[in-house]
């Protein structure tokens, strides 16, 4: 074989190490490197690394594996131990409660840096210290399941073994992932939710079990999705809905987040997922997810702004891939409580655009009274 030929079949990949002070992490790193197990190990200041080779599936890896700072006034630095990283290990001591729990911000940590793709790891340290364990495995599945992470419990004192085989298992789901599509990175918020590419929604409200956020199974049910560019009212209108206030100052929607809501329709209850967008941000993939899981498509746009109105009908044609899916599709033309006298766009250009693409239009004021919008999103779901 050729060495050109050859070279093919090799693939570097970094790995960083992540988690508390003193879970284990060089222990963990310096056993990986066939090197003994020390009782003292002195607190990690300069990140390191080790170069480990393996071969899967006649696939030559080398692995670069990076230990990282666990203090809090070094987590600045990790970011840039952390960039170009594919897999990232969360270490947590089953003997200490908050190493677990404190996963959660290194959880948003990676993926705010690294994105989506990013193949997680979880590991529940010093297995060999059972009689103190503080952390049960069911913890730790729960926290490994809802992240999508290759989940064990170790022992770098006396399970090398177990060590080797756990990265091992991590570079196969590495070397999975690389079969899907790319999945958008921003999409993440500090949430710590599991992230597939059916389901790339951020949850607003946080859960008490595990580590500090997220969910613990899939959610089902009707999600609404409201798109259209920046500024035009897409958070209020979603906060109004939710009978939250409203911050008048503008802050952008840097994330695709997932907020619930309950409708009594027929005197039943009925769970609404409403899916607020981060407008020009917001990619062609993140898009076709969006309009591949939501049946309800509001587009909106601001009354007094008609670049707003033009980017619906690049939206459009986006969205007409998708029609199939698609049960209701609305207008919403907002902010009619700060619309000049002079008007910026008709109504009756609106109407001609909505009847075109077979939608119905509304216009709104996000701002004091939602009502109107409110029975036609009961309307769109009992139809």
């Amino acid at each position: 074989m050729s060495k050109k030929k050859q070279d093919l079949k090799n693939e570097q990949i970094k790995v960083v190490l992540l988690g508390d002070m003193g879970v284990g992490k060089t222990a963990i790193l310096q056993r990986l490197n066939q090197e003994p197990f020390q009782e003292l190990i002195l607190t990690t200041f300069n990140p390191s690394f080790i170069v480990k080779k393996m071969n899967i599936n006649g696939k030559n890896i080398e692995l670069e594996v990076w230990d990282t700072a666990g203090q809090e006034q070094y987590k600045a630095l990790s970011k840039l131990y952390i960039k170009n990283a594919k897999i990232a290990v969360l270490v947590y001591d089953i003997t200490r409660k908050d190493t677990l729990t404190d996963l959660d911000y290194w959880f948003n940590f990676i993926y705010e840096d690294l994105g989506t793709r990013i193949t997680i790891g979880l590991a529940g340290n010093k297995v060999d210290l059972f009689t103190e364990e503080k952390v049960s495995k069911e913890d730790g599945k729960e926290c490994a399941d809802k992240w999508d992470a290759v989940f064990s419990l170790l022992s770098a004192k006396s399970d090398k073994a177990g060590i080797d085989a756990f990265f091992k298992k991590l570079v196969e789901k590495y070397l999975e992932n690389q079969n899907y599509d790319n999945i958008p990175d921003s999409i993440i918020e500090n949430r710590g939710i599991r992230i597939t590419e059916s389901e790339i929604f951020i949850e607003e409200e946080k859960s008490s079990n595990c580590c500090g956020g997220g969910k613990n199974k899939k959610e089902k049910g009707i999600k609404i999705a409201f798109l259209g560019s920046n500024k035009v009212g897409k958070t209020s209108i979603i906060n109004s809905l939710k009978g939250k206030g409203i911050n008048k100052k503008y802050e952008h929607t840097k994330k695709i987040t997932k907020k619930k809501i309950t409708f009594t329709i027929k005197d039943k209850k009925k769970s609404v997922n409403l899916i607020d967008t981060n407008g020009n941000d917001c990619n062609d993939k993140e898009l076709e997810i969006i309009l591949e899981e939501c049946t309800i498509i509001f587009l909106v746009f601001d009354l007094n702004e008609r670049n707003t109105f033009e980017e619906l009908k690049n939206l459009m044609n986006k969205i007409s891939e998708h029609k199939d899916n698609i049960k209701y599709l609305g207008i919403l033309g907002n902010k009619t409580n700060t619309s000049e006298n002079e008007e910026v766009i008709s109504k009756e250009e609106v109407e001609e655009f909505t009847k075109t693409h077979e939608g119905n239009y509304l216009q709104i004021d996000d701002i004091n009274d939602l009502s109107n919008l409110k029975d036609t999103i009961k309307n769109a779901i009992e139809n």
